[in-house]
């Protein structure tokens, strides 16, 4: 995919919080989406996830492999689920962590999500309150969260590995400053 630097960065707002900033979201996207595709051409019309695993297919026939062997994250997990569904007898083993589930709708997969990620929340909330080496040990973890997502849709959470540019509240652990949730400083 080939898609233009001047549209990727910045991007629209990660957290909508009315209807402009949806209006203004979806805009965006129909601008990205028309630049990547001018610019990538043909293949962008095979660009989906069923493609991708025939892709995936063809890959492990060009090397001589009876079957696959795979190992998916997040929307990995995806073409590893939908992989072992058309080709069953390909498949040999799989790890899929973070497993998104591609048989449910849009709201049932945003709310096994979210149970999801508070369920997670809610395991650190118990493992800190009983480790001492927890840096918020002793303290309410759930205030010392909201706390930091205040501030970082303040922007004033510094990123770690850039100071003078600062975490949006999308941005809270990214690892790399050039992924998206991190501000960068003005010129």
């Amino acid at each position: 995919m080939r898609c233009s630097t001047d549209l990727l960065d910045p991007g629209p707002a990660p957290v909508l919080t009315d209807h402009a900033d949806f209006d203004a979201t979806v805009a965006y996207n129909r601008r990205l989406w028309a630049d990547c595709r001018a610019r990538t051409g043909p293949v962008f019309a095979h660009a989906d996830t069923l493609s991708t695993v025939r892709d995936l297919d063809a890959i492990r026939a060009g090397l001589g492999e009876a079957k696959l062997t795979y190992h998916g994250s997040s929307y990995g997990t995806l073409l590893g689920e939908q992989y072992a569904e058309l080709f069953p007898h390909r498949s040999r083993a799989m790890v899929l962590e973070s497993v998104v589930d591609h048989s449910i709708d849009t709201r049932d997969f945003l709310n096994t999500q979210t149970a999801g990620a508070q369920d997670s929340f809610d395991g650190f909330v118990a493992w800190c309150g009983r480790t001492e080496s927890c840096a918020p040990h002793g303290r309410d973890v759930r205030a010392v969260w909201a706390d930091l997502l205040d501030r970082a849709g303040r922007g004033e959470v510094p990123a770690p590995e850039n100071p003078s540019a600062t975490l949006t509240l999308s941005g809270l652990a990214p690892a790399d400053p050039g992924l998206p949730g991190v501000r960068r400083p003005a010129p």
